[in-house]
C-alpha cells in the first residue's frame, strides 16, 4: 500500500486569526490590545450570486466570520486519499504510518479556509426581512440545485445518461 508524504515539517503552522480583538486560538478570549483599532474595524460583507433562470444578480450582504466547518477550527485537515478512511490492515502493515498519522504529519491545510480557521458567511441577523426572505430563497434554490447536480453526476459515474 502506498501512502503520500507527509506534509513537510519545514511549513509553518496556520497563524492565529485575530478578529476584532479576538484571538481565534484562545476560544474568544480578548487579544493583546492593538491588534485591530476600533476606528479601522468595518462591517465585513460578503458577495453572493443570486440569479434565477434566466438571470444573475450580485448582492453584497453583511457577513460575520464563523469557525470553518471544513477543518472545524484547526486550521488543518487529513489528506484527501484518506477521506474514504483508513483500514487497521492498513496501518498494522506499517506501525510507522499509523503513528505518522495521528500525529498529523500527513495533514495539508484547510481547502476552505486556507488555513486561517474561519470563514465569511452571511450574517443574517443583520439582514432586513425582505433580504433575509430572499437569501433563504436562494439557499433553498441552490441546495436543490446542488442536489441535482450530484444525481446527474452520480447517474453519469455509473454510465447511464438521460
Amino acid at each position: 500500500m502506498h501512502f503520500p508524504e507527509p506534509y513537510p515539517e519545514t511549513t509553518p503552522a496556520p497563524r492565529p486569526v485575530r478578529l476584532g480583538g479576538l484571538d481565534t486560538r484562545t476560544s474568544g478570549r480578548r487579544a493583546e490590545p492593538g491588534c485591530v483599532p476600533a476606528e479601522e474595524m468595518t462591517m465585513p460583507e460578503i458577495t453572493i450570486t443570486m440569479g434565477g433562470e434566466d438571470y444573475d444578480e450580485e448582492v453584497e450582504l453583511p457577513a460575520c466570520y464563523e469557525v470553518c466547518p471544513e477543518c472545524e477550527g484547526r486550521g488543518v485537515h487529513d489528506h484527501p486519499a484518506f477521506r474514504n478512511g483508513i483500514s487497521a490492515e492498513g496501518f498494522a502493515e506499517d506501525p510507522d504510518f499509523r503513528e505518522d498519522y495521528f500525529r498529523g504529519h500527513y495533514d495539508v491545510p484547510c481547502s476552505e479556509c486556507d488555513g486561517k480557521r474561519v470563514v465569511l458567511v452571511v450574517d443574517e441577523s443583520k439582514l432586513s426581512a425582505a433580504q433575509l426572505e430572499r437569501y433563504q430563497e436562494w439557499q433553498a434554490d441552490d441546495i436543490a440545485y446542488r442536489s441535482e447536480r450530484a444525481a446527474e453526476q452520480r447517474m453519469r459515474d455509473r454510465g447511464l445518461e438521460w
